[in-house]
Order: C-alpha cells, then sequence, then structure tokens
C-alpha cells in the first residue's frame, strides 16, 4: 500500500510540476513578444544576450542542485530518520554558497571581457549585475532540494511560477520605460533583464522559506555524512546533472559567443548583425516550450529513480517506452504544425515576416531537442550522467563550430542549419546510450509509422488548404491573425490526435495523459 501511495505521489508531483513548467514557459514565450514589440528586434538581441547565461543560473537553482540535493537526501533517509540542520543542511549550505561565490566573482571580473570577445562592449555592465545572482542560489536550492526528496512538489511548483511572474513584470517595465523614451539606452533593457532575475528569484527564496520554516523536515540528530558525499553530490550531480536542462540555453549560448561576429563577416554592418540576432531569436521561445514535460517529469521522477534504479522490471521498460514514443509523437505534430503555420506567427507575433525561411529551419530542432531531452531524463535515472554530459558539450561545440562555418556564407539560415544540426547529433549520441539499457528496436517498433504519416498528412493537408484560401497576405489585421493562429493550431492538433488515436498508435496510458483524453478514448 505504501509502495501504491509512493507511486501516486510521484505522478501527482510530476502532473503538478508540469502544469508549472508549462505556465513558466507559457510566461516565458508570451512576455518575449511584447517585449520585442516595445523594444525592436536591437533591443530583445541586447535581452538575449544576457539571457543564456541567466537562464543557465536559474536552472541550476531549480534543477540541478535541487535535484542532487534530493538524491543525497532520500539516502540519508533510509532509515526513516529526519534531515539533520547541523550535519545535513548547513554543510550542503556552505558549500553551495563557496562555488557560487567563486562563480560570481570570476563572471564580475571578466564581464567585460566577455562582453568584448562576444562584440558588444556596452553588455559589460550586464554582465556584471548578472553575477550576483549566483548568491541567491545556495538557499533557493537547498529548500528546493529537500522539498522534493520529500516528494512535496508543492513549494517548488509555487515558487518556479512566482519567480517567472516576477521577472516577467519587471522586464515588461523596462520595456514600457524605453518604448515611452524614459529609458534611453537601449542596453538598459539587458541590465533590466538581470534585476528581473533578481526579483524573482528573491521571490521564490521567500516562498520557500516561509513554506519550509511551517513544516518539520529537519531534526538535532547528529550524524557524519563524509565530505567527499557533499563534494560529488554537488559538483558532480549538481552542475553535471543540470546539464539536461541547459541544452537549448547552451546552443543559444553559443550563437550569443558567436553569432555578432559571424553576421560581420557575412557582409552585415553591425547594428545590422544585432537587428537579425534579434530576429533569429524569435524563434528560441517556440522551441523552448517542447521541452517543458521532458524537464518537469524527469525533476519529479528523481528521487524514485535513485531508490529504483535497480529495480528494473517489463512495467518499467514499458512506461519509458511509452514516454519516449508519446514525446516523439507530440514533437513530430508541433514541428510539422508550426514550419507550416511560422509565417502567419512571426507576422502575429514579431509584426513582420522577416527571418520566416530561417526560423522555418530553426523550427526543425524541436522535435530534436524534444526526443533528446526525454531519453536524457531517462539515462539519468539510470545514472548515467558523466557520459550524458559529454554528449550535451559536444553538441555545444558542433553548434559553435558550425556558426562558425556556416554563418559567414548563409546568414543567419547558417545559424539555424548549425542548430538542427547540433542536436541531431546530440540525438544520435543519446539514442546510441540509451539502447545499452532499453532496446532501440523495441522503441522503434513500437512507433507506429503509418499512423504517423497519416495523422502528419492529415494536419499538413488541412493546414495547406486553410493557407491556401487565406494567404498571409490577406491577414494583415492582427487581431484577425490572432483567432486565425489560434483556431489552426487548435483544430490542427486536434486532427493530428484523432487519427492517432483512430489508428491505434496510442496507448491507454498515452491518451489519458493528453488534453480530451475523454474524446479520444471515444
Amino acid at each position: 500500500m505504501k509502495d501504491h501511495d509512493q507511486v501516486n505521489k510521484i505522478a501527482k508531483g510530476a502532473l503538478l510540476l508540469t502544469v508549472a513548467g508549462i505556465l513558466s514557459k507559457l510566461l516565458s514565450a508570451a512576455y518575449r513578444i511584447p517585449l520585442q514589440n516595445l523594444t525592436g528586434d536591437i533591443g530583445f538581441y541586447t535581452y538575449q544576450q544576457v539571457y543564456p547565461i541567466l537562464g543557465m543560473i536559474l536552472i541550476l537553482a531549480l534543477y540541478g542542485f535541487p535535484s542532487a540535493i534530493s538524491r543525497m537526501a532520500v539516502i540519508n533517509q533510509g532509515n526513516n530518520r529526519k534531515l539533520s540542520l547541523t550535519h545535513f543542511a548547513m554543510p550542503l549550505f556552505l558549500l553551495l554558497l563557496l562555488i557560487n561565490g567563486l562563480l560570481a566573482l570570476l563572471l564580475w571580473l571578466n564581464a567585460q571581457r566577455l562582453a568584448n570577445l562576444i562584440g558588444d562592449a556596452q553588455l559589460a555592465s550586464a554582465f556584471k549585475m548578472t553575477a550576483f545572482l549566483f548568491l541567491l542560489i545556495p538557499l533557493t536550492s537547498l529548500f528546493r532540494g529537500i522539498f522534493q526528496s520529500q516528494l512535496t512538489m508543492r513549494p517548488i511548483a509555487l515558487s518556479q511560477i512566482s519567480e517567472q511572474l516576477v521577472r516577467v513584470i519587471i522586464i515588461l517595465l523596462a520595456a514600457i520605460l524605453y518604448a515611452t523614451g524614459r529609458l534611453t539606452n537601449i542596453y538598459k533593457i539587458a541590465e533590466g533583464a538581470a534585476i528581473a532575475a533578481l526579483g524573482g528569484a528573491g521571490m521564490a527564496l521567500v516562498i520557500l522559506a516561509v513554506i519550509l520554516r511551517k513544516s518539520n523536515i529537519f531534526s538535532k540528530e547528529s550524524f557524519v555524512i563524509p565530505w567527499k558525499n557533499y563534494l560529488y553530490t554537488v559538483v558532480v550531480v549538481g552542475l553535471v546533472a543540470s546539464l539536461n536542462h541547459m541544452i537549448l540555453l547552451l546552443i543559444q549560448l553559443a550563437d550569443t559567443l558567436t553569432l555578432i561576429p559571424a553576421l560581420q563577416q557575412f557582409g552585415l554592418s553591425k547594428l545590422n548583425a544585432m537587428a537579425m540576432k534579434g530576429v533569429f531569436d524569435r524563434g528560441q521561445p517556440l522551441i523552448q516550450l517542447g521541452t517543458v514535460i521532458g524537464s518537469s517529469f524527469a525533476l519529479s521522477l528523481i528521487p524514485a529513480a535513485t531508490k529504483n534504479r535497480h529495480h528494473k522490471n517489463r512495467h518499467q521498460t514499458n512506461s519509458m517506452t511509452e514516454t519516449l514514443t508519446l514525446s516523439f509523437y507530440l514533437a513530430m505534430g508541433a514541428t510539422v504544425g508550426l514550419v507550416l503555420i511560422f509565417p502567419e506567427t512571426n507576422l502575429l507575433l514579431f509584426k513582420d515576416l522577416s527571418g520566416t525561411f530561417s526560423l522555418q529551419v530553426l523550427a526543425l530542432a524541436t522535435i530534436l531537442s524534444t526526443v533528446s531531452v526525454t531519453a536524457i531524463a531517462v539515462l539519468q535515472g539510470e545514472g548515467v550522467v558523466l557520459r550524458t554530459a559529454l554528449y550535451i558539450i559536444i553538441a555545444f561545440i558542433v553548434k559553435g563550430v558550425s556558426n562558425l562555418l556556416l554563418v559567414p556564407n548563409l546568414g543567419i539560415t547558417g545559424s539555424a542549419l548549425a542548430t538542427v544540426l547540433s542536436l541531431f547529433v546530440l540525438m544520435i549520441l543519446v539514442m546510441y546510450e540509451l539502447n545499452k539499457f532499453y532496446a532501440l528496436r523495441t522503441i522503434l517498433r513500437s512507433l507506429h509509422w503509418l499512423s504517423l504519416v497519416k495523422a502528419i498528412t492529415a494536419m499538413a493537408s488541412y493546414i495547406l488548404i486553410l493557407k491556401y484560401f487565406l494567404p498571409v497576405a490577406w491577414l494583415g489585421d492582427r487581431l484577425i491573425l490572432l483567432f486565425y493562429v489560434v483556431f489552426v493550431v487548435m483544430s490542427g492538433s486536434l486532427i493530428y490526435l484523432i487519427v492517432l488515436a483512430k489508428n491505434r498508435a496510442l496507448t491507454t496510458e498515452q491518451r489519458a495523459s493528453l488534453p480530451f483524453s475523454r474524446f479520444l478514448n471515444k
């Protein structure tokens, strides 16, 4: 009965974090639209130059360090004892403070060098402000890790959504101040992004601290945990495992480091290169939405995976297969739909059609990133941490080198191809690794390829017919575009899922996890 209750608690926690993740990603995607509209492509460029570093720091506080701490807490609570405040929480806090303090100092001292490296010296002040964000990580990570070890996901979800809300409000205020002329320096948008991240992280810390104070998690019991365990947990598990959630951020970081100089080699002036970088970054929020489900489930399942990793059974194998196949189905539908509807989406969200073809190429990254993140989450549940981290670093290197080779000849289309290539390499590497634990042939055979082709054909035909009778040139009004895009997305998705369900491509469990599950079952 206890096992059944624990499974239910894990499932509810996964669902809660999935909803929180979706809401956060929707907010993340949504606020960039008015941000770009208010500040233009150059303002969006300044924000996106800082965003990858901000995002990576926030992921350390949300996924990396908390997941590592939860693993250690699960092990130390094996005999149903509470966590020691003095011999568990305090040593971890001090170690986190030391590591993040050094990282903050490193970024602060090298902010100007970094700005010069990426070809825009005026971003140095924004990088210096970003360094302070490291100092909020220790307590936030510790609190989240403790809650996660207890399978208590509500405080984590609440802190995540609150953090994102505060960030959105502050960055939009900065954008409004710029649009109304109260801020005249466009680089204040980048500094506003750093201030927004600090405000959001501060709000998350307050919420977690208030909830933790009311709980009865800690004891005064004394037991010694070797320092090497702390060090391994924080450095190896925390930093390395968090790379799973940094895949797209690392890809964007490669763009931050290489794209402006490469676009200047392509023949653009520095100002035009900045504007084109802003255009290219329009596609990033939409691609990020494709990874939220895999990330959220991975976060919630880590404690259970730590306990049950050595008890793999047929049911677990089937569950992993269903997870991977469902991710593939959803990502494939989202990718095809996004490619087809991108001209209308670009015009609706960003007011013009700039970079549409390049962004359509970039949209192909959706399926590659979704499959990669889901597979990596499974591998990390099996304890494969260092190799998955190595594969992600390889993908980052492939992206950076490809940018240097392709962008000088193809512009931002070259960067889109570089993103697709790097994620394709990552997917091949992680699927090769996954084959050691779950037969890849079994996963591939479980995919209903003919049903998938039918579903894609039905959805694509439907969208293309609508586009033929309602070309984008006729949809100049943004309000009309809004209704059109929402209608096409909703109806196209429904057609795709109906065809999959009618052709028995989805199992009962897979249908149950989707919207309109009762309708699909009928």
